[in-house]
């Protein structure tokens, strides 16, 4: 079973863009590019403050050792 969850590994800010992407099973490229058009077109403030609220309720994976 797939769990969403922040991708440490591939992050470029807190990883959870690459997590989602993840998660769908798509490139993360790709995601980010559609995250930042959509972003600009509705504003930028609804787009950080959602992003912002995923980066809290989406958890980080468990520490491998």
């Amino acid at each position: 079973m797939k769990k969403l969850q922040k991708n440490l590994e591939n992050k470029e800010v807190l990883g959870v863009i690459a997590g989602i992407a993840e998660y769908f099973d798509t490139s993360p490229h790709n995601l980010r590019v559609v995250w930042t058009i959509i972003t600009c077109l509705t504003g930028i403030l609804p787009g950080l403050f959602i992003y912002m609220a995923l980066a809290v309720m989406i958890p980080e994976p468990p520490i491998k050792k």
